[in-house]
């Protein structure tokens, strides 16, 4: 998209017409529309991410339910998070075809599916991670109260519907009225209404912000804590066995692959807070705050950076996740093999 010359005269405006009255807060009418660089810039970073994330996070799901090894019902949480981030690239797609005509083109309807969409698969990426923190926690600390294998799925299809009401409960919200969805800033997208101050728009984002984002992310910190502490008690434990105790080796390596899964949910859970912090931060600052600080560029780049967010989670599971390496692995070797084998028999 980079070199489409569609994109090189064109910069989404915020100038209200018959597709876009009652979308565009007053506040943005004091700014110009933003720069065609900007729109350039926007459109080349979503089309990368776009593409990296759907086939990506689509390789990691293929991955997940061919193998029988990593077919398990924890892993089912960490498929749905993969799955999270595909829907929501696809649906900030939306953002290039804005780019492309230099205006949003689906109206009212458009926007608040939009913004449902979006904001739904982004709070369920966070609410599986608190879900998966809370998984690790039972398996590792309340080991003892786990269970029989044949409920596994039982229990993470209540545990993934749990996930997602706590994700789409917040953002259908203004579509019975408590909140509202407008145009961003630049005019790319939608997203919720965080410059109206009246008591039921603020209470409506303030319940958002502490229950969709906070909420989830403290109970991934406090689960991780008690894990951590947990593992440093157990490391001691362990000690106290022989070196070459065979009882001691297999709890160091069963600790050694839990410990891996909660690194790796907690590099994610950095990733996410570095794409979405500023933009939390700048819809609180919006309906709290100095609104006057808030430009079409101030809020467009926290906004492009955490829709980019999506891409980085094929890479951190590749790098932390064991078993899912493994079967990486297994797969790489099979494929050189068959190819090997294949080019012997050519030869011949």
């Amino acid at each position: 998209m980079a070199g489409n010359s569609s994109y090189d005269g064109a910069a989404a405006g915020l100038v209200p017409d018959d597709v876009t009255a009652g979308l565009v807060h007053p506040h943005w009418l004091k700014y110009p529309p933003v720069s065609a660089e900007f729109t350039l810039a926007a459109g080349t970073v979503l089309s990368m991410s776009i593409v990296l994330s759907v086939l990506g996070n689509g390789a990691i799901i293929l991955i997940f339910l061919r193998s029988p090894v990593l077919k398990t019902p924890a892993n089912a949480l960490l498929v749905n998070l993969s799955l999270c981030n595909i829907i929501s690239s696809v649906a900030v797609s939306m953002d290039e075809a804005t780019g492309l005509a230099g205006r949003w083109q689906f109206g009212i309807p458009g926007c608040f599916a939009y913004a449902c969409v979006v904001g739904a698969a982004s709070l369920s990426s966070i609410n599986t991670m608190a879900a998966v923190a809370l998984e690790r926690y039972r398996v590792i600390v309340r080991s003892s109260q786990m269970k029989r294998k044949g409920k596994g799925w039982v229990h993470m299809v209540v545990l993934l519907s749990l996930v997602w009401v706590n994700s789409i409960v917040w953002v259908i919200a203004p579509i019975f009225g408590w909140g509202n969805y407008v145009l961003e800033g630049h005019g790319l997208s939608c997203t919720f209404d965080y410059l109206t101050r009246t008591n039921e728009n603020r209470s409506f984002v303030m319940c958002l912000f502490c229950f969709g984002f906070l909420l989830p992310l403290i109970v991934i910190l406090v689960t991780n804590a008690s894990i951590l502490c947990f593992v440093r008690r157990s490391r001691l434990n362990l000690g106290s066995l022989g070196r070459a105790s065979r009882k001691r080796r297999i709890a160091k390596s069963k600790l050694g692959a839990e410990l891996r899964i909660v690194k790796m949910i907690m590099v994610e859970v950095a990733v996410y807070c570095a794409a979405w912090v500023p933009y939390a931060t700048v819809s609180l600052l919006g309906v709290f705050g100095n609104e006057s600080l808030l430009t079409p560029l101030t809020v467009g780049i926290p906004s492009i950076a955490a829709k980019a967010s999506p891409l980085f989670t094929p890479f951190v599971y590749t790098k932390y996740h064991g078993a899912f390496q493994k079967e990486l692995r297994r797969k790489y070797v099979k494929k050189r093999s068959r190819r090997k084998l294949h080019s012997c028999r050519f030869s011949f």
